[in-house]
């Protein structure tokens, strides 16, 4: 995850300086700051994708355990749920994420069905 941040934001600088830990430590602090304090609009890039590849991370964890447990519909409802907080809270348009999102979950439950029916027959 560090070397992806180097390469988005601190592509002009040497892997690791001291100055680069000094900034995204003092960056986690300020937004960790906005978040309890519910500034959500000021969030900066470096912290929003540092915790979307954080969630990848985790994402990708636990995907395989979506895949044989047969439980996608679970994480189909907790993505509507995120999505639904996201929008109340923050100023995120969810509109056509969502029905993408519905439209995308629903349709690997389909296909996650037929692969558990095949495996199921022989």
């Amino acid at each position: 995850m560090l070397f992806v941040l180097h390469k988005i934001f601190f592509y002009h600088t040497t892997y690791f300086q001291k100055l680069w830990a000094i900034y995204f430590v003092s960056d986690l602090e300020k937004n960790i700051s906005f978040i309890i304090h519910g500034n959500w609009v000021g969030l900066t890039e470096l912290f929003k994708v540092f915790v979307l590849l954080i969630l990848l991370w985790i994402f990708g964890l636990f995907f395989p355990y979506l895949l044989t447990s047969k439980r996608m519909a679970v994480f189909l409802g907790f993505t509507i749920v995120y999505l639904s907080l996201l929008d109340i809270f923050t100023s995120y348009d969810e509109g056509e994420p969502m029905f993408w999102s519905i439209f995308i979950g629903l349709l690997f439950i389909g296909v996650l069905r037929v692969y558990h029916t095949r495996k199921r027959i022989g």
